[in-house]
């Protein structure tokens, strides 16, 4: 963490200044998505993660999203992600420039 963060008021505690991070017994999912859905009730709120894959060829539509798994956290913990996320957008916009958001090519 840099000096100006802190004199900003701006630093991050991650939870690896709490924690440490053991190997779970059951050895460690790798999830992979690129679609997002989220959502929520008055208690917490629920992401569920998919990945965009083609249909068998000449099927409609011509892509499905399968769902690789589900995420359900507390409001709180909720900010703290988002909190989190954009911490490590920012850092990473300021070396590579902004992130454009792509689109789909008809």
């Amino acid at each position: 963490m840099t000096e100006e963060n802190k004199s900003e008021g701006t630093e991050m505690h991650t939870i690896e200044d709490k924690f440490t991070f053991v190997p779970s017994p059951d050895g460690i999912v790798e999830i992979y998505a690129n679609l997002v859905d989220a959502n929520w009730t008055l208690h917490d709120v629920r992401m569920r993660f998919a990945q965009i894959v083609p249909n068998t060829r000449g099927s409609e539509p011509a892509f499905r999203a399968e769902e690789r798994a589900a995420v359900t956290v507390s409001w709180g913990y909720a900010k703290t992600i988002s909190q989190l996320l954009a911490d490590l957008i920012r850092r990473y916009e300021d070396v590579n420039g902004e992130i454009q958001t792509p689109k789909i090519a008809k």
